[in-house]
């Protein structure tokens, strides 16, 4: 009589395919420089890209943009008055069940770090005229579940005196529950 062994059940063959995809994506990239002067090689791990999440629609600058100094101190944003680093940010993300809270509410859970400086006041908002978005109705009550707030997505930017060099920033938006929304990238000024 024979058995019939599945070593690969579809849980355990799920299982196994999600662990290769981990590993994957924790994958480092390496960039190889040769100097043929010494003969010397230099091998330099460089961390993929890694996509920016829906709800950034925008950023300035953008992911790995090089750009001038001077480039960085006159292409504003709209009516920004000083150097910034602007996002374009969809609130649909930050929405909670039973949340019904106004834009300026909403304005106040954004910060930015660059480098190792925090920034928590905004330079310069710019919200479209759209409306507010209600939730899906909660059949107990026939209510809405949420609200978007009008003026989304916003357009937001923290003023921020840089110098030369590589600058990495992150945006941290915060929703009620205190869960943290972190997008990060790089970008580089140079001199001319």
């Amino acid at each position: 009589m024979r058995k019939n062994f599945t070593f690969l059940s579809k849980p355990f063959f799920h299982f196994l395919l999600l662990v290769i995809i981990m590993g994957a994506c924790n994958l480092q990239e390496q960039k190889t420089n040769i100097n043929s002067e010494d003969s010397s090689i230099t091998v330099t791990p460089v961390l993929s890209m890694v996509e920016k999440p829906s709800y950034i629609v925008e950023t300035w600058p953008e992911a790995e943009q090089i750009l001038t100094m001077e480039e960085y101190e006159t292409l504003l944003w709209y009516d920004a008055t000083l150097p910034s680093i602007c996002v374009v940010f969809d609130p649909f993300v930050l929405v909670e069940r039973g949340e019904f809270l106004s834009t300026e509410e909403y304005l106040t859970r954004f910060r930015l770090e660059i480098d190792e400086l925090i920034i928590t006041e905004l330079h310069y908002v710019f919200l479209p005229d759209t409306g507010g978005y209600d939730g899906p109705v909660d059949p107990d009550t026939g209510e809405p579940m949420y609200r978007v707030p009008d003026g989304w997505p916003y357009h937001l930017c923290f003023a921020a005196t840089l110098g030369e060099g590589k600058h990495h920033a992150t945006l941290i938006a915060q929703r009620t529950s205190g869960q943290e929304l972190r997008y990060s990238w790089s970008f580089t000024i140079e001199k001319e």
